[in-house]
């Protein structure tokens, strides 16, 4: 009996279905590829404010790996304060990109956010989807996935700490398989010259 509880909680712990990242980039991408990306507020199903913050967070951190330069969240906030979130979403791609003086915008999506805390055990399904268009309207780049994990809990409360604990890898996961569809910029450094004064 024993060991069958444990290999039910090893299966449990190993469930997840997860598909493969939907993504395409445009053949366009290296003669349009952008420096710098204004990331927009993210739609989407509703999630708690901790946990959207926590995904604009990491993706500003998979953007800044791949070596793009992101608008900061501070003048993103202050441009849907002074413009106002209803007209920027009216906007089209190139409109946005000229507000916020980027290269290219970022949208996107959480498509799915499922935390259970009541049932045997824990599950959280994540999906977010994402479009990268350029300053001049051309869609550079889009991808999305989602996944679902699973881990056994026997405690009710330690269940609900160990959920709150297991949300930012996983939302990490999610988008490492999600960002590294996104062509890395390629940045060229001018090498230094010395002695340019002499004749």
């Amino acid at each position: 009996m024993k060991k069958l509880l444990i290999i039910l909680v090893l299966l449990l712990a190993a469930a997840g279905c997860s598909k493969k990242v939907s993504y395409k980039v445009s053949p366009e991408y290296v003669a349009h590829a952008p420096r710098t990306i204004a990331l927009l507020r993210l739609g989407g199903v509703e999630t708690e404010d901790d946990d959207m913050a926590l995904f604009r967070t990491v993706i500003i951190n998979k953007l800044t790996e791949r070596n793009y330069l992101v608008i900061s969240e501070e003048a993103v906030g202050e441009i849907y304060s002074s413009t106002g979130a209803e007209a920027i979403n009216k906007m089209s791609p190139a409109e946005a990109a000229l507000l916020f003086k980027a290269d290219a915008v970022l949208y996107g999506a959480v498509t799915s956010w499922d935390k259970h805390s009541l049932s045997k055990y824990a599950s959280l399904r994540v999906g977010s989807k994402f479009e990268l268009y350029a300053a001049n309207g051309l869609r550079l780049w889009a991808a999305a996935y989602q996944t679902k994990e699973a881990d056994m809990r026997f405690d009710t409360e330690q269940m609900k700490l160990s959920i709150l604990d297991a949300t930012e890898p996983r939302i990490q996961r999610n988008l490492d398989a999600i960002f590294i569809t996104l062509p890395r910029v390629t940045v060229t450094r001018e090498k230094k010259r010395y002695f340019n004064w002499l004749p």
